[in-house]
Order: structure tokens, then sequence, then C-alpha cells
């Protein structure tokens, strides 16, 4: 059976949203504990208004078009915390935000049209970790970081230009979890994933869209399959390339428990 949202490939979702707004009675000034919200409409009401109209078959289909609507950055929740539902939820069309300007917008939702890859990621902060939602843009060669998709603006934004990957599964890496971290001279920032092949593929990403890769250290010590793959620092502070014993008895010893 087709659903009215599956039927809606011709329906422009600019045009439907100009119709909705055009409704004074759905589109109209709201209060909620006191503070008043403009131009809102009531989430239950629009999906009410969706099926009366037969914009949508049933009620299932008016809130996955109603989603639409905010996927495409038409629609959003008035403090960014919802998705769409058919509840007494103020919504409010971007159309009629005093300053949204479609073409600076930095919202999640307006920068995930033209994604290269995006999703949710861990990063950590203060004593736990927590999900963010991360968005690839090859086109401009940077990284957006959000709370959530649903965020109008971003908590980080990294331009890959000037950047570099170091890739790293242990240390400030969530056990279990597989990590790469951007860095420039002027910060860091280190995101999980919780796959490897999505590290992979977010590395691979990264590097497409400008990013220098540089392996971390202690997976290269990880990786090392010999001693003689090593540097070490002698007694007077001087490095020393393990190499030039390859072929030698050699004994290692720890010192801490000599």
């Amino acid at each position: 059976m087709e659903t009215g949202v599956k039927n809606d490939t011709s329906l422009s979702m600019e045009t439907l949203a100009e119709e909705i707004r055009r409704d004074s009675k759905l589109v109209s000034d709201r209060s909620h504990n006191f503070k008043k919200y403009l131009s809102v409409v009531v989430g239950s009401e629009l999906v009410a208004w969706l099926v009366y109209y037969k914009k949508a078959a049933n009620t299932d289909e008016a809130v996955a078009l109603g989603q639409k609507l905010i996927d495409v950055d038409l629609l959003h929740h008035v403090v960014d915390e919802h998705k769409f539902k058919n509840e007494k939820l103020f919504y409010r069309f971007r159309a009629d935000e005093v300053d949204y300007d479609p073409k600076t917008s930095l919202a999640a939702a307006n920068i995930a049209k033209l994604a290269t890859r995006k999703g949710v990621l861990m990063r950590k902060s203060f004593f736990t970790w927590s999900d963010k939602y991360a968005i690839l843009r090859t086109d401009q060669s940077k990284l957006y970081v959000y709370e959530s998709d649903l965020s109008a603006t971003p908590t980080n934004i990294v331009d890959l230009g000037k950047g570099q990957i170091d890739v790293t599964e242990c240390g400030e890496c969530k056990k279990g979890s597989y990590c790469f971290t951007l860095s420039d001279k002027n910060d860091i920032l280190t995101l999980c994933a919780n796959k490897s092949v999505e590290q992979e593929g977010w590395i691979q990403a990264l590097m497409d869209a400008g990013a220098k890769f540089v392996e971390d250290e202690a997976v290269k010590t990880i990786a090392a399959k010999s001693l003689f793959e090593f540097k070490v620092v002698d007694i007077d502070k001087n490095e020393v390339d393990l190499r030039k014993y390859e072929g030698k008895v050699c004994m290692v010893v720890n010192v801490a428990c000599f």
C-alpha cells in the first residue's frame, strides 16, 4: 500500500509550507508558561490540518510529512528540542524567523542538505561521554559538530584545509570505541565511533575533504612487530634508534623494577 508521503514526490515542500503559513488559524501567536511565542503552529493541530486537507492519508503519514518539513529546514521546534510530534508542541517555520537566511543558516538541517557524511559520534565532556551530531561538508572542507540534529548552531566547526587527522584507539578514547582526533595549532577535537568501519569511513571522508592524515604514535606502538621499530632516549637524553642493534642479542629491562 502506498502512503501519502510517498505520493508527495511531486509536491514541493516549499509550496506546502507556504500553504500552511497562509492559514491564520493554524499559524498564530501562542503562549506557554507566561511566555509568548510568535507565529507558531501546534504539532497536533498541523497533523489534523494535513489529514483534513488530504495532504496525508492518516495521522502517521501526517507526522512523517511534518518531520520532512523539519528535515529540509523549513520548520523547526521553537527551542530545537523535539522532532515533529503529534503533540501540543510549538513549531515555527523558518520563513517566520526575523533573521533567518537559508544561505547563511548554520542550522544542522540546513548544513546537512549537502552533507558528504553525517551521523552520531561521541565526544568527551568533563568526565562523561555524550552523543554529538557530526556533519561533513566536502564542498566547504569543514566538519560541523552539533549537540543534536535539531540544533540551530554548531558547537564546533573544524576547517579541514588547515588541520590534520590523528588516529587513536586508546588514551582519551572511550573503551570499546574507535576514535579519531582532529587537531590544529589551536585546538584538538576527539570523536569516537561505535565500530571500526565507521571510524575508517569518517577518516577517509575527512581526508577527501582536505585533512592530512598523521598516524598516532600510540597506534604505531601497538602495530609494531619488532623492538627495532622503536626509538628511545638514553641516559644523556639523546635519541637512539634501536635499528642500530638489529641482528644483535638485546635484553629489555624494566628499570623501575630493577
